[in-house]
């Protein structure tokens, strides 16, 4: 009896038996989608380490989404004063609703120095056309126009 025990133990808690998590970080490139252990972006180039080990490199601009942390980030253009700059970034999604949805960028005003806090703008995307533009001060009206339901961390 007591080694059916240890049998039925030894079994039950095998390491090779533990189901593995699906990884939480991703890139949707151009190519198609890498699941990843770890993602450092640069300037010109995102480097990633596959679940594998392998390590990879695509360029930035091939590069559409990508999912940090749980938290997901799309390239969508960027608009200053309501008027387009030519220019697209990395933006963190907060929500979607129906069609809408709400995105988090953060920029420096003047240079990025580490004891500089980075201020954050909102937008509120329907497909990749720009409704609304908002700082946080504006956001939660902005949240009752559109009917999203903000998500505060």
């Amino acid at each position: 009896m007591k080694n059916l025990v240890v049998l039925f133990l030894t079994i039950f808690f095998c390491p090779d038996n533990i189901a593995n998590e699906p990884y939480s970080s991703w890139i949707l490139s151009q190519e198609g989608k890498y699941f990843c252990t770890k993602i450092s972006i640069h300037a010109y180039k995102v480097r990633f380490v596959a679940p594998n080990g392998e390590k990879m490199s695509i360029p930035v601009d091939r590069v559409n989404s990508f999912s940090l942390n749980g938290r997901q980030f799309d390239k969508l253009p960027l608009y200053k004063n309501g008027k387009s700059t030519n220019k697209l970034v990395f933006m963190e999604l907060i929500c979607r609703s129906k069609d809408c949805s709400l995105y988090r960028y953060g920029h420096c005003k003047i240079k990025c120095i580490p004891d500089k806090e980075s201020i954050h703008n909102y937008f509120i995307y329907k497909g990749d056309n720009l409704q609304m533009a908002t700082n946080c001060v504006g956001l939660p009206q902005a949240c009752l126009n559109y009917v999203i339901k903000p998500r505060y961390k």
